[in-house]
């Protein structure tokens, strides 16, 4: 079985695609307006939405919708508040910001594509409780900071300290700090940084406004600053990264 992995229509594939580069696995690629039925030798759909709202969190429904057993996962470049709750109620397998949860995504693909290769599709009901089992196993992980990780995705281009995302997860500071490393993997600081730097991206790519007004928009008031940050993590500048990705 092989992976459809579907994008937006007008949408430069290169950028999402190096991440489903899974040995092994076979991968065809599409835009979201030529599909309407999706073959019986696709394993999993990948859908990468490049903006998780509205319409096109619409059209990619309405494609679940209409292939119910296929299973699909969809990937985002940052997080959108209510996204979760409308990943279920569209029965997506998995919701994944890309950015942060690479392996995790490949985890999710290469087991769904493991069911697939033994001739085994799990029926509705079976997807359903596995989704949900997923998803429940995510909350667990993350149960001691949930609400940490919920006020970046809201308000991650305002300032967060940590003592208030410690207070809301009823920790001091000394105790937050060791466990939000240990379920994230990185401090509070340098999430945030994350969350930021993947909007910063995103409206790189697919907006025309300034550098400085995107800047400002993820977070960063001093240009200067955005500038060292983003040159700092992907060895370019914000300029010099929209004029690649173009």
């Amino acid at each position: 079985m092989i992976i459809w992995e579907i994008h937006p229509d007008g949408s430069d594939d290169r950028n999402s695609s190096q991440y489903l580069q899974i040995a092994g696995i076979k991968t065809e690629s599409y835009h979201l307006g030529r599909i309407e039925q999706v073959r019986a030798d696709v394993g999993v759909v990948v859908y990468h939405a490049h903006n998780p709202v509205g319409s096109e969190l619409a059209s990619v429904a309405r494609l679940k919708e209409s292939n119910p057993s296929t299973p699909f996962i969809v990937t985002v470049p940052f997080l959108v508040k209510g996204l979760g709750v409308w990943a279920l109620r569209a029965r997506m397998w998995n919701c994944v910001v890309l950015l942060q949860d690479v392996n995790y995504f490949h985890e999710c693909v290469k087991m769904l594509m493991s069911f697939r290769n033994q001739e085994y599709s799990p029926p509705r009901k079976l997807l359903a409780s596995r989704s949900s089992a997923a998803n429940a196993m995510t909350r667990q992980r993350l149960l001691a900071t949930h609400r940490a990780v919920e006020v970046i995705a809201e308000r991650y281009s305002q300032k967060i300290t940590v003592e208030e995302v410690a207070t809301l997860c009823g920790m001091d500071v000394t105790r937050f700090a060791r466990v939000f490393k240990k379920e994230h993997g990185v401090t509070l600081r340098d999430y945030i940084k994350k969350m930021r730097l993947g909007h910063a991206r995103y409206l790189l790519q697919e907006t025309d406004g300034s550098i400085q007004s995107i800047a400002f928009d993820v977070g960063y008031e001093e240009i200067a600053l955005f500038n060292r940050i983003f040159k700092g993590e992907l060895g370019v500048t914000p300029s010099e990264y929209r004029v690649q990705k173009r």
